[in-house]
């Protein structure tokens, strides 16, 4: 282990192997300065690899942003949708406010219906990135 060791940072050495650059990495940490790649190259591809899964988490994270911005859209029209049911369904009111009631409520039911395929195709694919991290990251442990 001695002969491993820096002449620069002799102390460095075992705290700068592949996991900890993974781990700095894919926790969005800045490369260790002192960690030239020649002199620590298991550091160096440790957190090549790490970079690979931080930029999966971002994507992962803006994903999600995503649906959750579709989902609010959703529950909105859900809202809207309740309203216009209730007065196309209202006996009371005028015919023409009931047809009109029924046309937009067939208009935002076709726009529900959308938004809920696109939020569903969404979720599919933060399920494959997720699984996508999931796989890169234990790749790089049972490498080790």
């Amino acid at each position: 282990m001695i002969s491993s060791l820096s002449p620069r940072i002799p102390w460095a050495s075992p705290l700068l192997h592949a996991e900890t650059g993974f781990e700095s990495a894919d926790h969005g940490g800045e490369y260790a300065a002192q960690c030239v790649s020649d002199e620590f190259p298991e550091y160096a591809s440790g957190y090549s690899e790490g970079l690979d899964v931080f930029a999966l988490k971002r994507e992962l994270r803006e994903l999600d942003a995503r649906i959750e911005d579709k989902s609010a859209q959703a529950n909105a029209l859900l809202s809207q949708i309740g309203q216009l049911r209730d007065t196309r369904d209202d006996d009371q009111l005028p015919s023409d406010t009931r047809r009109e009631a029924h046309y937009q409520l067939s208009q935002l039911e076709s726009l529900y219906n959308t938004l809920y395929r696109e939020i569903d195709s969404l979720d599919q694919e933060r399920d494959q990135l997720a699984a996508e991290i999931g796989e890169l990251t234990a790749a790089f442990y049972r490498s080790l």
